[in-house]
Formats: structure tokens, sequence, C-alpha cells
């Protein structure tokens, strides 16, 4: 008797069509079951039974369908005065345990998973996904936790945050593909004068979570008196020790006649956080519907119903920013920093065009409408 469990990464995302899960007992035959048990977070997630298949007398199940159940999509903003934060819950254990039965209910082989990880995170079939480019390793090697490379733009009341993978999943052929060895962040302003300041932080936390950056200008300066100014056009991050493969960079919008900034803060589809502003024309459109009570020859409104749609036009942006913002229009936790106010909001728009490539020196426009996710309210009767 022998029963055989697929490999299945050490770390990967919930949504995904790839966590394929296979169990076959060799000496398996009809009318044999399995029993399947789906722990995550120390607790059993999910239970099934299954007959062995006819042909191989193996069960299948596709993992992603359970995992994905666990998670709820929230924006996480940070608590404490540090630059990195450790975002609670973003990466959660799982196992799987098997056990294989025979035609009269006696067990015949049983064995479980090693200990594996994943998150709140998609993978799309259409795309190539490799979660070991989000580790940051020795070298150059770990990308930030988000499909969106371009530079941020923000204004200096904002808030920005970017995400960086850390912990070790790996060990023995996965050792040197699933460590991360983040250890922190140096930023780099650049100033209208041709200037630039530098400013560190250390992180050394090895626990398996995702990292909150928060590179918001208040928190920076809070930490570093001055560091992001007027005058700074705009500053670059990098992991502390070049781990990571490029530095995002953060414009900061300062307009002369900027009067009016919408800070979306929002969750990318890898389960990271990512940020930026629309700066243009905006309108606020109400439809308003009444009802009408009517007291024998006279009639009188006893309920107003509100919906307000806010449309927002973007800054002129590259094609390459805009390739990016598309996760922004899809995502399902936005937030939105305006009139010194964070509120939950929704993004309404029904479609998007996004080409592919534009000539470097023509800028596009984008087209944001939203609505809070409040009643809009007036009184009644």
């Amino acid at each position: 008797m022998a029963l055989t469990l697929s490999t299945l990464p050490p770390l990967y995302p919930a949504y995904t069509q790839n966590l394929i899960f296979t169990a076959k007992e060799s000496t398996a035959i009809n009318n044999y079951y399995y029993k399947i048990d789906v722990y995550m977070n120390g607790s059993i997630q999910d239970s099934f039974k299954y007959f062995a298949s006819p042909l191989e007398y193996d069960a299948t199940i596709n993992l992603s369908t359970i995992l994905q159940l666990y998670f709820t999509s929230n924006v996480y903003i940070p608590t404490g005065n540090t630059i990195c934060e450790i975002v609670p819950n973003s990466i959660i254990p799982y196992y799987v345990n098997v056990t294989c039965y025979n035609v009269t209910g006696g067990t015949v082989s049983s064995g479980h998973t090693a200990t594996l990880y994943t998150f709140n995170g998609c993978e799309n079939p259409e795309e190539v996904f490799n979660m070991q480019s989000f580790i940051m390793q020795s070298g150059s090697t770990g990308n930030w936790f988000t499909n969106n490379s371009a530079n941020r733009s923000i204004t200096l009341n904002d808030y920005c945050y970017l995400s960086a993978v850390a912990g070790h999943y790996g060990s023995g052929y996965y050792a040197n593909q699933y460590n991360s060895v983040f250890s922190g962040v140096s930023i780099t302003a650049h100033y209208v004068n041709g200037s630039t300041t530098t400013i560190t932080e250390t992180f050394s936390d090895t626990g398996k979570n995702i990292i909150n950056i928060d590179l918001s200008p208040a928190k920076l300066n809070s930490l570093h008196t001055n560091f992001i100014t007027a005058n700074t056009l705009y500053y670059d991050v990098k992991e502390i020790n070049s781990r990571s493969t490029y530095a995002m960079r953060v414009e900061i919008n300062n307009e002369t006649k900027l009067r009016k900034f919408y800070n979306f803060i929002y969750l990318n589809r890898l389960g990271g956080q990512d940020c930026f502003s629309f700066t243009k024309v905006s309108q606020n459109d109400y439809k308003i519907a009444k009802s009408l009570l009517d007291q024998f020859l006279v009639q009188k409104v006893y309920y107003t119903k509100v919906d307000k749609t806010t449309t927002i036009q973007s800054q002129q942006i590259s094609y390459l920013q805009m390739q990016g913002l598309n996760e922004l229009f899809s995502s399902l936790a936005v937030k939105l920093w305006f009139n010194n106010y964070l509120a939950d909001i929704r993004l309404i728009n029904t479609g998007i065009t996004v080409n592919d490539r534009y000539p470097k020196n023509v800028l596009l426009q984008f087209t944001a409408q939203i609505q809070y996710n409040n009643k809009y309210y007036i009184q009644l009767y």
C-alpha cells in the first residue's frame, strides 16, 4: 500500500487554476474512496469524500475553490509609527490530509502534505505568473508585490503604499526560490535644485507575511523632518540591500493651480496595495427618485432616494501608468482620500480601454466614475 500526493508549490495565490491536487493509492480499485480534509490556519476549512476515479483510481480537486473562501478583500491602513509594517493574516498556512478507504469503510492508507502557504492573490490563466519573481533574495532578484511597476503620482497630502513579501517558505529544492531576505527600504528624494537625500529603514521580522511599506509624505516626514517638501520632484524606493529588481518611483504632483485631488488606495490583484492620485476636473451627478404619499387631495414627498456619482479626470499620464492602473478599476477594495476624509468607495466604470502601446511622447487621461459605499442621506417625510 502506498499513498502518493501531488507536489504543490510552497507559496501560491488562492485564486488560480493551477492548484490541482491529486491523491492516489497504489492498491485502489472500484468503490474505494478518498476523504480529503483541507486545514487553513490551524482549523479545518472543508472536507470532501471522493470515489476513486474509474480509470486511474485516484481523486483530484482544485484547491483554489477551497482556499479562496477564507479571504475577504480589504485595504489595510497601517497603525504603527514605522515605514514597514506587517499586514496581519496576509499569508495563511494550510495543509491537506488524505485518507483512503476500501469498499467496507476500512482504512487503507493515509497521509498529508507539508505545510504550505497562500494569500489573497489572483493568477490569470492567460498571463505568465512566477511566484519566485516576487521573492527578494541575494542580488536584484525580487519584484515589489504589484503588477504595476510604472511611476506612482501623488500630492504632498496623499497616502502612498507599496508591498513586499517576507519570510522563508521553501526547503530542499525550493530553498533558493521561496526564501525572502527582505530587510527594509532605502528611499532617495530628488529635489528641484538637483540635490538628493537618502533615508533607510531596516526590517528584521522573518515571519511569513506581506509587508506594507508606508511611503506617504506625512509618514516619511514624521520620521525624517522635511524629507519630502514642495521642492521634491520625486523619490525612488528600493530594497535596502538592493535586492529589488527595480526602484519604484513616486512622483510629487505640485501643480500651482491644484485645488482638488483624489487619492486612490486599492488592493491590487496580487494582494498587495497600490496608490495613485487623480487631480483634474471632477463633477458630481445626483440621480434623484422621490416617493409620494397621497393624502386625499394632497400629495407629499415621504421618501427621497439619491444616488451620487462623482466623475474624475486623471492628469496626463503615460501609457505604462495607464496599463498599470487597470487594476484600480477592477479592484474589490478601494479607499479614497479626499478633503481630509478616508472613505470606502467603488468604481462603477463598466469598462476601460488600455492599448498595448503608444509612442513615448503621447500622454493620456483616464476617467473614473465612483460611488461611496454608504447611502446619501436626506430627511424622511
